[in-house]
């Protein structure tokens, strides 16, 4: 998700950046790509943060099973001592 919402803001950005450039020239902008840049930016942005957060549940998840299982281990170790 990390990287389609960066991809998405690298599009978004370079459309931003083509909206200025018009034939006619003192036209200004292209409302409609500029919007259309704001948009894919603002998409981009979205997935990236919903991918970090994914990662970063992920990882805590991960992070979590490791200690049960280690926990796990410790006890069985224990209990074959006796």
């Amino acid at each position: 998700m990390t990287t389609n919402g960066l991809f998405l803001m690298a599009v978004g950005f370079y459309i931003i950046m083509l909206s200025g450039r018009n034939q006619k020239v003192g036209t200004g902008l292209d409302v409609y790509l500029l919007t259309l840049g704001v948009f894919f930016v603002g998409l981009g942005f979205y997935f990236f943060r919903r991918g970090k957060k994914r990662d970063k549940a992920k990882k805590a998840d991960a992070e979590q099973s490791t200690d049960q299982h280690k926990l796990q281990q410790v006890n069985t170790k224990k209990g074959t001592r006796k």
